[in-house]
């Protein structure tokens, strides 16, 4: 309980929301994980665990030779019979005992952690850590004046869509239409779209709380210009991630196509719009999907809870 305590101090004290951005919240397991494995070897040196270790190594030549326990040859040399690995390996057993004995509510093994030091050893670490070691990234607003094309580059590790182990994180857009009625959409992720994660993992709704919303401006002839007819560098200076949905809303010619979504751009039912060059978005890759997109698998969370499996098609979705 103290750990979590101090974990929470250490990261709402130094201002967890203004650091970690929406557009960069994706990235905090691995700041975490990073800051915990630190503070892990911090404990193994003040335990003096490391020095045991080596003394045992030492003592032990037999350690270096033999078969791993993977059935392994160990040759001397390689990365199996190394300082690293006999350290990584004895590390592995002491924290394995250790933990095994909490998990058993073994109470030898509070005594030889030491819940005073470790206590203390806690707070010196926790509260001393510099703030070059968590900040990675710069501001949201000077974020938001760096220009990049998110028609470029790869997905996010583990979000490719290239499988169905690492699917896109699709997720809804809830808002009301001019008409005041609830309105969904199902947005597909771009290359820069980040990740907010919502319940069960999944990533969390876009939700609006009235309408009235739309960032579009009726022109001198009371139409509006759609989304997919702006080109590329117009989207981008709005912030385009990358995101597209099916637009199925309003009069105009890209019905039933994947177009850029930003928040406050999407069509609705309501509205007439100006003509759009449709093959000129496709080759821009502003309308419709890229052959390699076609075939992704993608996922998202239900109001209710319920996730969708489903992969990319020219105009929505279909089971995979």
């Amino acid at each position: 309980m103290y750990f979590v305590e101090v974990y929470e101090q250490f990261f709402e004290g130094n201002g967890k929301y203004e650091i970690f951005s929406s557009r960069v919240f994706y990235s905090l397991r691995v700041v975490l994980s990073r800051i915990l494995l630190i503070f892990c070897f911090a404990h193994i040196i003040e335990k003096g665990w490391d020095e045991i270790i080596s003394q045992t190594v030492s003592n032990n030549p037999e350690l270096r030779t033999g078969k791993s326990m993977g059935g392994r040859t160990m040759k001397q040399g390689s990365f199996l019979t190394s300082d690293l690995n006999m350290k990584r390996q004895g590390i592995s057993v002491i924290w394995g005992t250790f933990l095994s004995q909490l998990d058993d509510h073994n109470g030898t093994a509070v005594e030889v952690m030491g819940v005073d030091k470790a206590s203390t050893l806690m707070k010196n670490f926790f509260l001393n850590i510099r703030r070059e070691e968590y900040i990675y990234f710069v501001k949201e607003n000077e974020i938001s004046t760096i220009h990049r094309n998110p028609l470029e580059g790869p997905y996010p590790y583990g979000r490719t869509g290239m499988t169905a182990r690492d699917p896109l994180q699709g997720f809804l857009c809830l808002k009301y239409d001019k008409a005041g009625k609830p309105d969904t959409r199902i947005i597909k992720p771009g290359k820069l779209t980040p990740f907010i994660p919502g319940r069960g993992g999944f990533a969390a709704p876009l939700q609006w709380s009235g309408p009235g919303k739309s960032q579009l401006e009726r022109l001198s002839n009371g139409k509006y210009r759609h989304i997919a007819s702006y080109n590329l560098d117009e989207l981008i200076d709005l912030g385009w991630d990358g995101a597209m949905y099916v637009s199925t809303r309003g009069r105009h010619a890209v019905i039933d196509k994947y177009v850029p979504f930003i928040n406050g751009y999407d069509s609705d039912s309501e509205d007439e719009y100006e003509p759009i060059d449709v093959e000129a978005g496709k080759r821009a890759g502003i309308i419709g999907l890229s052959p390699d997109e076609k075939g992704k698998h993608i996922i998202f969370r239900m109001m209710n809870d319920d996730f969708h499996h489903v992969v990319l098609t020219s105009n929505g979705f279909a089971l995979p």
